[in-house]
């Protein structure tokens, strides 16, 4: 059941590639076999990603910017039966699981794919990684693995990303979808012969404790304080705003609160340019998640039409997340179709420090 279905080509790739054989390295894999492993380098800023999704997350397509997965890419040469072969190791990764303040790559906790391409992102096989653990593979043309009870379609594109800055904490994002449709079927069970982390590559930072890649881009989408947008009307309030009434009509939670889910709190995370710390669900009809920007944290409360007074919000929030106090730094109400989102502020940033002065 492993294949490629289908594939399409919508415009114009837009990053161009090139082999820097003067930082090759030799390297084993771990059946012992050598093989030749080259760093790319690109012409200007342009960078490849992909977005990937299924039935369930096809919003994401919508959302690129949010869910684009930029790729640190090595050449790869090897001999196989007596012939000299070569194909494009990726490594796709997904930038909001990236420690903030070190733009390092890790395998113990990597989320992210590792693909295995020819020179035009064709694609022949792939793994998918969930904190550092192989979840699932696809093999293009390949035979599914006996132990898989059932197939999950997963549609890859390839995108051309680039990203300038706007300020602290803020790049403007340029992402270019250039292929569609690759639709893969991974198997539940991961080969037991994949690599179990993408030190097969490169011999990485080699800071003693795991393999790293240094110089990721990780495209911070922010472009607002939220120490301001958080306490006060203005501005910067209305851009977190418009960010979050994006997402909501996005994820399709414009128009009932029923689809709320793990993946759609993610995403209305993802498109503040924060992280999904708690998610508890629907409780009584209303969808809480805890999030996290830059230290200050919110507790969100999306709703199908409007709570007459605040503490009625508050309330839904503070007992679904199990704590008291939110309202401390302010309380903001976001109207989007037919739900409303309600974001209360927590008095503490993550570090024991006062939002609201």
């Amino acid at each position: 059941m492993s294949a490629l279905r289908e594939k399409k080509e919508t415009g114009k790739r837009n990053y161009l590639r090139k082999v820097n054989w003067d930082n090759a390295m030799n390297l084993m894999d771990k059946s012992k076999k050598s093989f030749i492993s080259i760093p790319m380098e690109y012409e200007d800023e342009n960078r490849p990603g992909i977005i990937y999704y299924d039935e369930k997350t096809s919003y994401r397509e919508k959302m690129p910017k949010e869910f684009v997965h930029p790729i640190v890419e090595f050449f790869v040469v090897y001999k196989e039966k007596n012939k000299i072969k070569y194909e494009l190791a990726q490594i796709a990764y997904d930038r909001f699981k990236i420690d903030p303040k070190e733009s390092i790559l890790r395998s113990e906790n990597f989320d992210g794919w590792i693909l295995k391409t020819d020179w035009n992102d064709a694609l022949r096989e792939g793994v998918f990684y969930k904190n550092g653990k192989p979840r699932q593979t696809f093999n293009v043309g390949g035979t599914s693995n006996s132990r898989v009870k059932k197939c999950n379609q997963v549609t890859i594109t390839y995108q051309t990303v680039s990203g300038t800055s706007c300020g602290v904490n803020c790049a403007e994002i340029t992402v270019t979808l250039h292929t569609v449709s690759e639709l893969v079927c991974p198997n539940d069970t991961p080969a037991s012969d994949y690599p179990s982390n993408f030190g097969n590559y490169t011999s990485g930072g080699g800071d003693g404790s795991s393999t790293t890649y240094y110089y990721v881009e990780q495209y911070p989408i922010r472009s607002y304080n939220i120490h301001r947008a958080a306490c006060r009307g203005g501005s910067e309030r209305s851009t977190l705003n418009s960010q979050i009434e994006d997402a909501i009509f996005a994820t399709g939670l414009a128009a009932n609160v029923t689809g709320f889910s793990l993946d759609k709190a993610d995403a209305i995370a993802r498109a503040v340019g924060g992280s999904l710390a708690d998610y508890k669900g629907l409780i009584n009809g209303v969808g809480i998640a805890g999030i996290v920007i830059d230290t200050v944290q919110l507790g969100i409360g999306v709703w199908d039409g409007n709570f007459t007074f605040e503490e009625d919000g508050l309330n839904a929030i503070q007992l679904g997340l199990g704590i008291v106090g939110l309202a401390a730094g302010g309380w903001i109400a976001v109207v989007a179709g037919a739900v409303t989102i309600g974001i209360s502020v927590y008095s503490q940033t993550t570090d024991n420090q006062s939002i609201c002065q």
